[in-house]
């Protein structure tokens, strides 16, 4: 926000005390088993496995809560936050999601079978995925959109909510600033309506 938009304002009720905190939730990964050691790391917007080549689609498996879910031939999977909907996620088709809503969001990134779309599951899941050792190629996982760890055939990453979400300043009421920033960062809807509508 800035001081000419009524940054000046809000850093003022922050001051004074005024002010209401959202918790905004986190994503974590985990390497299970005797794979290569890689510490807990977090994300406040999406984990992304993509594939290592970029001609080649990559083969991974999904379990959730260690029940088998797809196998899916894609460009990667997008695992993310309701923070992080209107981010890569939203790019490959998942649904925009309030960050009051406590789930976790599955999103293909361009699959072969159209048939697979978008899940959103409770937050309180634990998902596993694997490169099958079917797939041609090995899969990087980003954070948030810096690199992390590589998985090659057979290896997987495990996601889970973090414990310790990100607090976050309304500048005025949590549904009021989301509608809002969707409004005006994304142009909600403005096809169908008139341009000239009130802005919230």
């Amino acid at each position: 926000m800035c001081i000419r938009d009524g940054g000046a304002e809000a850093i003022g009720r922050v001051v004074a005390g005024g002010f209401g905190i959202v918790l905004r939730s986190r994503l974590q990964i985990s390497v299970p088993g005797e794979q290569q050691p890689v510490p807990v790391q977090k994300a406040l917007n999406e984990v992304a496995v993509t594939k290592e080549h970029g001609g080649s689609l990559v083969q991974l498996r999904l379990y959730c809560d260690g029940v088998f879910v797809t196998e899916v031939r894609a460009d990667g999977l997008v695992i993310a936050t309701p923070t992080g909907s209107t981010a890569y996620s939203l790019a490959a088709g998942g649904s925009v999601v309030h960050p009051s809503v406590p789930a976790i969001l599955v999103t293909p990134i361009c699959p072969q079978s159209l048939s697979f779309r978008p899940l959103m599951l409770p937050d309180t899941s634990t998902l596993r995925v694997e490169v099958s050792e079917d797939s041609r190629y090995g899969a990087h996982v980003s954070l948030d959109g810096m690199p992390s760890v590589f998985l090659a055939r057979e290896e997987a990453i495990l996601i889970q909510a973090c414990n310790f979400p990100v607090p976050t300043v309304c500048n005025n009421a949590e549904s009021e600033d989301w509608f809002s920033s969707v409004d005006s960062n994304l142009r909600f809807n403005t096809m169908f309506v008139d341009k000239h509508r009130p802005r919230l």
